[in-house]
């Protein structure tokens, strides 16, 4: 019993079983010690992502305390912005003392 093959189709046979070892070589060689570094990667990324999403919601709670806080003592902001004044603070505060003076402090030595 005599086959009859042609010699195209054994050079297609051949060309296939090379491409076919190719393949798998290159999905073992290549493709699947990546996707190993890729799938711990990816769990290190969404360690970072979820320590972001907690400090930026606790940089937000603060920002809105922060905004809260400058809102409501404005008046106390505005004073430390504010210089003092000695003539004025005795012009204003005059009628409640008989003699109001007002003198530097001096630092102790020592």
């Amino acid at each position: 019993m005599k086959l009859n093959i042609s010699r195209q189709t054994i050079y297609l046979l051949i060309l296939s079983v090379l491409l076919l070892i190719f393949v798998f070589l290159f999905s073992f060689l290549a493709l699947i010690p990546q996707g190993k570094e890729y799938r711990i990667e990816r769990l290190e990324m969404k360690k970072h992502q979820a320590n972001e999403a907690q400090f930026s919601a606790w940089h937000d709670d603060v920002f809105e305390e922060l905004k809260e806080l400058q809102s409501s003592k404005k008046h106390i902001i505005a004073a430390y912005e504010n210089g003092f004044d000695k003539e004025r603070f005795i012009k204003i505060n005059s009628i409640y003392f008989e003699s109001l003076k007002l003198s530097e402090l001096q630092k102790k030595k020592g």
